[in-house]
This record gives C-alpha cells, sequence and structure tokens, in this order.
C-alpha cells in the first residue's frame, strides 16, 4: 500500500504540476488575447481618426469650393450685365451714327442741288446766291 500511495502522490504531484503548468498557459494565452484587444482597439481608434481629419478636410475642402463657385457664379452675372450695358451702348452709338450719317446724307443732297442750282443759271444773280444760302442754313 506505501507503494501505491507513493505512486498516487506522484500521480497526484504530477497533475498538480499539469495544472500549474495549464494554468499559466491559460493566463499567458489571456495575456495575449487582452494585449491584441488592446492593440486591436488602439488601431480602430487610430483609423477612426483618420477618417474623422479626412472627413474634416474634405468638408472644408468642399466649402471652400462652394464659396468660390458663389464668387464665380456672382462675378459671370456681374459680367454678363456688363455685356448687356456694352451692347446699350452699341446700340445707341449705332442708331446716333445712323441720325449723324442720314444728316450728312441730307447736306449733301442739298449742297449738290445747290451747286446744280447755281451751275445751271447762266447768270448767277445775287438772289439766288442768297436763297440758296438760306437753303443751307441750319435750322
Amino acid at each position: 500500500m506505501d507503494s501505491s500511495v507513493s505512486s498516487m502522490r506522484i500521480e497526484n504531484m504530477e497533475l498538480r504540476r499539469k495544472i500549474d503548468d495549464l494554468e499559466t498557459q491559460n493566463t499567458e494565452m489571456q495575456q495575449k488575447h487582452l494585449k491584441e484587444t488592446l492593440e486591436m482597439s488602439s488601431d480602430h481608434r487610430r483609423e477612426r481618426q483618420i477618417d474623422s481629419e479626412k472627413i474634416r478636410r474634405l468638408t472644408n475642402q468642399m466649402e471652400a469650393i462652394r464659396q468660390e463657385k458663389e464668387r464665380c457664379e456672382l462675378r459671370i452675372h456681374s459680367l454678363e450685365q456688363q455685356i448687356a450695358q456694352y451692347r446699350d451702348q452699341i446700340r445707341e452709338y449705332r442708331n446716333r451714327s445712323s441720325a449723324v450719317a442720314a444728316n450728312v446724307r441730307r447736306i449733301r443732297t442739298s449742297m449738290t442741288d445747290s451747286l446744280h442750282t447755281i451751275g445751271t443759271h447762266p447768270r448767277v444773280s445775287s438772289g439766288i446766291l442768297d436763297t440758296e444760302i438760306q437753303v443751307m442754313a441750319p435750322g
């Protein structure tokens, strides 16, 4: 019996050593798992921070682009108004030019008629000259 008790003690000690080894392995694995979980959590947090920063930058860029677009639209509207004013000025200039051209034609016709009248009379009298001067006088 002593031998069986002794063998049981040895077996018991071996089993306790195995239990201790398994508990040590379990603790090591738990620590390793905790470390990996913390690293993953830290990585995810970093990724979220990077993503948040990207979103913030993109939002700022979009706002700047929106403001620039608005400025460009206002500038385009201003330039379109300026073009319309220039077109009106050109139209007025053409109208005035047409009126001046009509006056020049009228004066040329009148001068041609007067010169013809003076040239066709064999004797130009002062009365005919006075009459032609009155025809040519403005107003």
